[in-house]
């Protein structure tokens, strides 16, 4: 089939479940995989971005292989303006970030270890006062982004992301002490997660605002791990009683402010979830990762055009292990779902694991089933 649709025409297209002139895709690069994609490129490495980690500034790739949805993300952090480099030691960098934690992590990515957390006591609780949702320093650097975006020929479609209460919760607490309050004290949680989806909702609408993009041709996303290969981090039962109740408030609020669809991203299987979200008003799933029994062929045979989906490749075994035989077998049997709309084909990211040469086969198997060759987007 012909091109005939800009990026964001094809994904609102497959979101609805309708067919779009090819299907969209959806990849995000670690620093490993894009410095290596320059060197084959004869471009200079990236040395200002994480290697162990997504680049989310990355034009020149996601321009080369086409991706169709880019996502926009505001400052979420209770307190911006108090993150601030503390010391070096041993190659580690020590540092307070936005959530009010002391972190120790290497150079090279953005994930550590809490040292400190801003609500250690639960009794700090009535006196956390969080930076304004209106303060610019949440949104310039989004803004310049979104620019860059709307600019480009091929219209990519944007998305917001804001974060989940389960995950953000626990930035404040602590991951440990978190799973010891949800099973000890759930009136204490429900609390701390009314107040921060509070601020949560507050930062995801005035972002949306403050970009110009059409409230009803965009999304939001709330992302919140909650699961691991094995299913949810905690119990059903729980996660309907103290976290469902914020997420459905998120929802509402987006709909109400013109937000067209709400999706949700979780890594591992939150399939023993899915009822409650669907039902809370998540429309797109994202990134249904195959080795945590994510399966689009079945979820989509289970839940017609209720929830459509982002993602359904495996970055984790398939695609940098397996043989090309098995990645092409992989690939098309997620586009045989996709093709009559319900589903953006993606792997959720890219790491070093996986080789050009193997990314260029699952690429070269997108443009067997009508997507444009490489190199021609802008």
């Amino acid at each position: 089939m012909p091109q005939t649709m800009t990026s964001h025409e094809r994904v609102t297209a497959a979101l609805g479940f309708n067919r779009p002139d090819y299907v969209p895709l959806y990849d995000q690069y670690w620093g490993r995989f894009l410095n290596a994609w320059r060197r084959e490129h004869g471009l200079p490495p990236r040395t200002d971005v994480p290697l162990d980690d997504i680049v989310y500034e990355a034009e020149d790739i996601q321009s080369y292989y086409g991706i169709d949805l880019y996502k926009v993300i505001p400052v979420e952090d209770p307190w911006p303006r108090g993150k601030t480099l503390l010391a070096t030691r041993d190659g580690f960098l020590i540092e307070r970030d936005g959530w009010g934690r002391v972190v120790q992590r290497k150079a090279t990515s953005p994930y550590g270890h809490a040292l400190e957390v801003a609500l250690a006591e639960k009794t700090d609780l009535d006196r956390l006062r969080f930076e304004p949702v209106l303060d610019d320093i949440r949104y310039t650097r989004m803004l310049d982004e979104v620019r860059t975006i709307r600019a480009l020929r091929r219209r990519p479609y944007l998305f917001f992301k804001i974060g989940g209460p389960f995950l953000r919760s626990s930035f404040l607490r602590g991951d440990a002490q978190w799973y010891v309050d949800i099973a000890d004290d759930p009136p204490f949680c429900r609390a701390l997660v009314d107040r921060l989806t509070d601020h949560l909702i507050g930062v995801a609408i005035e972002a949306v605002r403050r970009s110009g993009v059409s409230a009803d041709a965009t999304s939001i996303w709330i992302f919140d791990d909650v699961a691991s290969n094995h299913g949810p981090l905690i119990s059903p039962r729980t996660y309907e009683d103290i976290f469902l109740p914020a997420v459905r408030r998120m929802v509402t609020a987006f709909k109400a402010a013109g937000i067209a669809r709400v999706g949700y991203h979780s890594d591992g299987d939150v399939r023993p979830l899915l009822d409650g979200l669907i039902d809370a008003g998540i429309s797109i799933l994202n990134p249904v990762e195959p080795r945590a029994h994510m399966d689009v062929a079945l979820l989509r045979e289970r839940y017609g055009n209720r929830l459509a989906y982002v993602g359904g490749l495996c970055n984790s075994h398939i695609l940098p292990f397996s043989d090309d035989a098995t990645v092409r077998r992989h690939v098309e049997r997620v586009l045989a779902v996709a093709r009559e709309g319900g589903v953006v084909v993606g792997s959720h990211s890219i790491s070093g694991d996986i080789t050009q040469a193997r990314y260029r086969l699952f690429i070269s198997i997108l443009e067997a089933h009508g997507r444009p060759p490489v190199g021609s987007f802008t």
